[in-house]
């Protein structure tokens, strides 16, 4: 899964991933950096409002309207993972603007909205999706090793149908490719 990737996640499936899979606890910058987050939940629920009541007549801001530095983040989701590990903060990479933090008063007036996932409970969702998509991600990558390993029992054009449908049968996993479409269970 790309959001869990580690060329192209975000700071908080980032953190999450490093945890999970025993990575060195790297955060970009000093940490002191400030982010407004705000729980995919919630997101959906703005912008299904936004459809039904604003229409696409005003541009309305989301998120929390209080940002939390990443070193916070961090320290939670620490306490989230019941590791032991010390964050590196990594001063060399960049940390981009100081604090980002939305003005919520159009989603108030026009939606009657705010976020309502609070910064604890939507980290430790986050963390225990992440925790699972890795293990499935872990699983599969393993799977395709010894069937990769094994090529000599998937000859020929039915490799990859065998090899779907044996990912569908031991993963339940979309399986996404040039030449062919969706294969779900």
């Amino acid at each position: 899964p790309s959001e869990l990737s580690e060329k192209k996640s975000q700071v908080i499936p980032a953190l999450c991933r490093k945890l999970i899979m025993n990575e060195e606890f790297i955060i970009w910058g000093s940490g002191k950096q400030r982010r407004s987050f705000v729980y995919i939940d919630d997101v959906i629920e703005a912008l299904l409002m936004s459809i039904e009541i604003n229409k696409g007549h005003e541009v309305v801001q989301i998120g929390p309207e209080k940002s939390i530095s990443i070193e916070e983040i961090a320290h939670k989701l620490l306490e989230i993972s019941k590791k032991n590990v010390k964050p590196i903060f990594d001063t060399t990479k960049p940390e981009g603007d100081f604090d980002r933090v939305p003005d919520i008063t159009k989603a108030k007036q026009i939606l009657n909205w705010k976020p309502k996932t609070n910064i604890d409970d939507g980290l430790s969702k986050i963390y225990n999706w992440a925790k699972k998509q890795l293990k499935n991600w872990t699983k599969l990558n393993l799977d395709i090793l010894y069937l990769t390993k094994n090529m000599e029992t998937y000859q020929g054009a039915n490799y990859q149908l065998d090899f779907i449908n044996y990912l569908k049968k031991n993963n339940n996993l979309f399986f996404y490719g040039p030449g062919y479409s969706n294969y779900s269970s």
